[in-house]
């Protein structure tokens, strides 16, 4: 079963992560941020299925993003920067298949 078939996304891998939000009642008032790591790790399980070439470049990227968006709260210029990066990533020629 390939990750982006129908069958893959709605018989196995939403109703995995709905189980696992729906489940998780702890966390108090870190409950949001114990959420985003869920999806996030639940993402990269979902890419990294149907090959793992590419992970370590979506790991780099998530955490470019996230230091940028920390830092980008005080700096328009940090903001920017992230954005060119990002566009940067996505269209370089080593991504392109």
């Amino acid at each position: 079963m390939i990750f982006n078939s129908l069958t893959f996304i709605f018989l196995c891998f939403i109703p995995c992560i709905l189980c696992i939000l729906a489940a998780e009642k702890a966390g108090g008032r870190f409950r949001i941020r114990i959420q985003n790591v869920i999806l996030l790790l639940f993402s990269l399980l979902f890419f990294a299925w149907s090959g793992t070439q590419y992970i370590k470049v979506l790991v780099f990227l998530i955490v470019l993003n996230y230091v940028l968006g920390l830092l980008g709260k005080r700096s328009r210029v940090l903001l920017i920067i992230g954005v060119v990066l990002n566009h940067r990533r996505v269209h370089s020629p080593m991504l392109a298949s």
